[in-house]
Order: C-alpha cells, then sequence, then structure tokens
C-alpha cells in the first residue's frame, strides 16, 4: 500500500509541518553507482519519501504524546493546561540565556552609534522589543523550569535602551500590561508567536510611531468586522502544527479582523526591518510594499526578502553602504527568546560602516535633533502659540524663542 500510495496517488495526505529536508530523486551515473553514492542517495529518498509516511509519523509522535507524554519537536514542551512553549523563551525568562549587562550595553552603544549616524542623514533606527510567551504566560510553565529573573537579556535591554536615548517600542511590556484586559486574546495556547489579532495592533503601533518620526504621512491599517472563531488560523497553532500529532489540542477562540491597506498616504519611505520570525506575518500581509515604499526583510541578518523569493539573496550579497543610503528607517525586532543573539550581527555590520565611510560629526547631529524639534513645535499649533507668547513676552523673536525651547525639550 505505501507503494502504491506513492506512485498512484490513491489518497491525498496532507505534509508533514515544520523544518522538513526534502530528499531529491537520485540521478543515476556509473561513477555513483559503483562507488556507493547512487544506491546511499536511493536508500535515504525512499526512506524519506515512502507511501503514506506523513500518517505513520503522526501516529508515532501521538503514541509517544499520549502514553509517555514525549514530544517529539525540537525545543518544544508542553506547559500546564497544554499550553505549548519553546524551551528558549522559559530560558530568556528565568534568566538562563542572559549574556551579561556589559554585553547589553556595548550593543545599545553600537545601537546608539547608527541611530546618530542616521539622523545625520536624516534617518531614523527604531528597536521592538517583541513579547515572549513565557512572559506573558508564567501560570502555565512547568514548576521543574523555575521562576521569573530580575537578571534578563529583555530586562537590560530595556534598561540600556532607556538610558543611552535609543528609540525603541516594548510590547513585551505592553503586552503583560493588556493582558485579560483586551476583548480578544494577544497571544495564542499553542502558537509561539503574538496572536493574528495581537500582531496587528503592533503593526498599527509601528506604523504609527515610523510616521510620527519621519513626519510622514502612511497609509493605515482598516479593520471591518472581527471574526471570533473556534477554527485557529494562520500561525495561531504553529506549535502544535510542528509537533505532528493525529489528534488538535483543545484550543481558545481567536480573532481574525478582515483588514485593508487605505493607500491614503502620500509618503513611502523605505523601512528595512532586521527581525526574527516575529516580523513574517507583518511582512506577509503587505507591510513592506503596500505601506513602506519597496521595504526589505534581513531575515537574522542573514536572508534578504523579497529578493529571496526570486534568486537566492543573502547579506553577503548585497552592499550595505548602498541599502543605508536607499534606506529611510531601520528597524531592529526581536523576541525576548532571541534576545542573547541579537541583533545578529546586524549592528556590528552597520557600525563598521558608518565607521569607515559616514563618521559622523556629532555637533550636526545635535543641529538636526533641534531642527527636527522645532518643526515638531511648528506642527502643533497650540504649542506653536505657546512659543509665540514666550517670545512677545521675552522680547525676541519667534525663531530665537523655538530654537531655546527646543534646546530646552532636548535637554530634559
Amino acid at each position: 500500500m505505501p507503494l502504491i500510495q506513492k506512485y498512484v496517488g490513491i489518497k491525498k495526505i496532507n505534509p508533514l509541518k515544520g523544518a522538513i529536508e526534502e530528499k531529491a530523486s537520485p540521478q543515476f551515473s556509473w561513477k555513483k553507482w559503483f562507488s556507493g553514492e547512487y544506491a546511499k542517495s536511493a536508500e535515504e529518498y525512499v526512506n524519506h519519501g515512502f507511501g503514506f509516511k506523513p500518517i505513520f509519523v503522526r501516529s508515532d509522535n501521538q503514541l509517544a504524546y499520549s502514553l509517555f507524554g514525549e514530544v517529539r519537536a525540537n525545543n518544544v514542551l508542553v506547559g500546564k493546561e497544554e499550553y505549548l512553549f519553546e524551551k528558549n523563551y522559559i530560558e530568556a525568562y528565568t534568566g538562563k540565556d542572559f549574556i551579561g549587562i556589559e554585553s547589553i550595553e556595548q550593543n545599545v552603544r553600537m545601537f546608539k552609534n547608527i541611530q546618530d549616524s542616521l539622523w545625520a542623514r536624516g534617518k531614523h533606527v527604531l528597536v521592538v522589543l517583541a513579547p515572549g510567551k513565557a512572559s506573558f504566560y508564567p501560570e502555565f510553565i512547568p514548576d521543574e523550569y523555575g521562576t521569573g529573573s530580575d537578571s534578563t537579556n529583555y530586562l537590560m535591554y530595556v534598561q540600556e535602551l532607556g538610558k543611552q536615548g535609543v528609540d525603541y517600542l516594548d510590547f513585551n511590556a505592553w503586552f503583560m500590561q493588556n493582558k485579560g484586559k483586551k476583548e480578544y486574546p494577544l497571544y495564542p495556547k499553542t502558537g509561539i508567536h503574538w496572536s493574528h489579532y495581537g500582531m496587528l495592533l503592533a503593526a498599527d503601533s509601528i506604523i504609527r510611531r515610523i510616521e510620527k518620526v519621519g513626519e510622514w504621512d502612511l497609509p493605515e491599517i482598516k479593520w471591518t468586522n472581527i471574526e471570533y472563531v473556534d477554527e485557529i488560523r494562520r500561525i495561531d497553532d504553529d506549535i502544535e502544527q510542528a509537533m505532528n500529532l493525529l489528534f488538535p489540542f483543545e484550543n481558545r477562540k481567536m480573532a481574525y479582523p478582515n483588514i485593508s491597506i487605505v493607500n491614503g498616504g502620500k509618503d513611502r519611505p523605505k523601512v528595512v526591518c532586521i527581525a526574527d520570525s516575529f516580523f513574517w506575518e507583518m511582512f506577509n500581509m503587505g507591510i513592506s510594499d503596500k505601506v513602506f515604499g519597496k521595504g526589505e526583510f534581513w531575515y537574522y541578518f542573514n536572508t534578504v526578502y523579497p529578493q529571496e523569493y526570486t534568486r537566492p539573496t543573502k547579506m553577503g550579497d548585497i552592499n550595505l553602504s548602498t541599502a543605508i543610503d536607499s534606506s529611510d528607517v531601520f528597524v531592529f525586532m526581536a523576541t525576548e527568546g532571541n534576545l542573547a543573539h541579537f541583533p545578529w550581527g546586524g549592528h556590528s555590520a552597520l557600525n563598521q560602516v558608518f565607521s569607515k565611510e559616514y563618521s559622523y560629526d556629532e555637533k550636526k547631529v545635535e543641529e538636526n535633533k533641534i531642527q527636527l524639534k522645532i518643526q515638531e513645535i511648528k506642527n502643533d499649533q497650540n504649542w506653536l502659540r505657546h512659543v509665540e507668547g514666550k517670545a512677545k513676552k521675552n522680547g525676541i523673536s519667534l525663531d530665537s524663542m523655538l530654537y531655546l525651547d527646543a534646546v530646552y525639550m532636548l535637554n530634559q
């Protein structure tokens, strides 16, 4: 029957999920035949792709889990009430992967240097801390893995980003603050990423922050109705899918807004996002090309999308100096489970480019910040009228008062 299924296809079988390596059919040659290479390749191909294999694998995985609590998926564990986790998220929450304050201080200094260098060129940096499932659901972590720690990569990054003045968004804190307060779940039970609903909230916030720092008018994500259903969609059960079991877990209802991207905004800054898998859904819904101007996704600072879709493109294939010149914003994003390696060499590579080619004048950077703050005051009519009143009271020109107020605000 497996032989018939493989070559006749009498029944369609759902393929296995996760990082499955496909084996190609071996190419015959007399040289490979006599060396034994062909026989070895043929054996691997047959063992990998025999008929009904997904059913056999799922049956084996289900028996191992149901009888012995054994999970065959790499790095996955089952928590209380069958909440699924990946182990690196728990290690991040409990501080077991803490890289030390000195390393984080150095990383943030590089972010600061990149931010100031880009400021001098009229460009921007935004660091985004995506939420982590262990921080969001600590009550479901198995007791043997311990509790939260005061010395974690996440907490030290928040401390140093604020101390050194790097622009950042902290969704980990926001998700925890809003746990149970939102109408729909922000995190799924059997997935590792934020829920589709939570991702859309985060995407809107990122768009609005970039719109504000660059004073751009960007397209908006518009929501119509929200489907609140028992059926799990998109990647809200990605860990469960990777476990390749026969029977599904009991899940919770999830929300799926129907969205459209309204192209009313007149500006299209090019945004490069250096991120882990938390950016995938944003990228797939079109944020990089429908909101930003032909933006790019540098996945783990390794693979370049969307170029990878047409031909294999790694970071070594692109010119960083050219990428800097042609981009307006660089977003660095990671969840807490990946902060031990964040941002995967991306900041040091960009920092080297700046140190070699774009060493910045500190006075020019400060002056640029002042001018941007002045423009921010001018864009706020109430603030501008207040400054006009101060100028008259002090007997100086409006331009002078604007400059003094901008300097004061920056110093504060």
